[in-house]
């Protein structure tokens, strides 16, 4: 689905010690609309409209939330960063309810949105797939997402696709990503990285410790320079042990550039 929230299991309210409790979802509806009264913010009627039908189907865990800007649901209510400052309140409210799953892409989040998420999964790591592709976020963003993969250790799967943080946001991914032994999934691409992004990544990608399976790097901004960040970024996969999907589409390769990479 486009937009929306999806959840599992079975009846619709937990049990524990022989007490009936909330289900996640009703819980986390209420520290939800809580967190926006505080923040002044409008509710995502199709927040709420998803936790009321999963409560009245009987599921009773939240799975995963996904707020796709482009669904047709969305299309005139993209989340901004008061909003996913909501959501973070209610996850920090509800720390029973897992929430693996966050999709928020195609949205207006801006670096200012990104720092309290990064802020958040410093600490909370409930979230290991998180897709933030097609936003707002620039160059501070990057640095802060970078600052939370340097610590963060359940995050499998990042896509930041769209995003354009340039070639010192891509460098503080990069060197981030070299550092991070859970990252499976990297989608970085259409992101304005150049050669510095390419250079660091040939130095990550020499982590044997690395478990990194898929690395995207479409459309990258390499000019004059391209022979020499390829170069550099060949040489990290001939050290490199774990990738097995790469993409570098739209990149624009001469051959030079095609034959260092195969």
């Amino acid at each position: 689905v486009g937009g929306g929230l999806t959840v599992g299991g079975s009846g619709a309210r937990a049990r524990r010690g022989g007490d009936i409790m909330s289900s996640e979802c009703e819980v986390f509806k209420a520290a939800y609309l809580d967190a926006c009264a505080k923040l002044e913010a409008t509710p995502i009627k199709l927040l709420e409209d998803k936790l009321d039908d999963a409560v009245a189907s009987g599921d009773p865990r939240l799975d995963e939330i996904v707020l796709r800007g482009n669904a047709r649901e969305m299309f005139s209510r993209r989340v901004l960063d008061v909003d996913l400052e909501a959501i973070l309140a209610a996850l920090a409210a509800c720390p029973d309810a897992m929430c693996p799953t966050l999709d928020l892409s195609w949205n207006d989040i801006t670096d200012v949105g990104i720092g309290k998420l990064a802020e958040f999964l410093k600490t909370d790591e409930r979230i290991m797939r998180l897709d933030l592709s097609y936003n707002q976020m620039g160059e501070e963003g990057a640095k802060a997402m970078a600052d939370m993969l340097n610590v963060n250790k359940r995050l499998f799967h990042i896509y930041l696709t769209g995003n354009k943080v340039g070639d010192i946001g891509g460098l503080n991914l990069a060197t981030a990503i070299g550092s991070n032994t859970t990252l499976r999934t990297a989608e970085l691409g259409n992101m304005d990285l150049g050669h510095k992004t390419f250079t660091m990544l040939g130095i990550s990608l020499k982590n044997k410790d690395l478990n990194l399976s898929k690395l995207n790097l479409d459309r990258p901004v390499l000019f004059s320079c391209q022979e020499e960040a390829i170069e550099h970024l060949a040489m990290g996969f001939r050290y490199n042990e774990s990738v097995q999907s790469f993409s570098m589409r739209n990149a624009g390769l001469r051959d030079r550039g095609c034959y260092l990479l195969c």
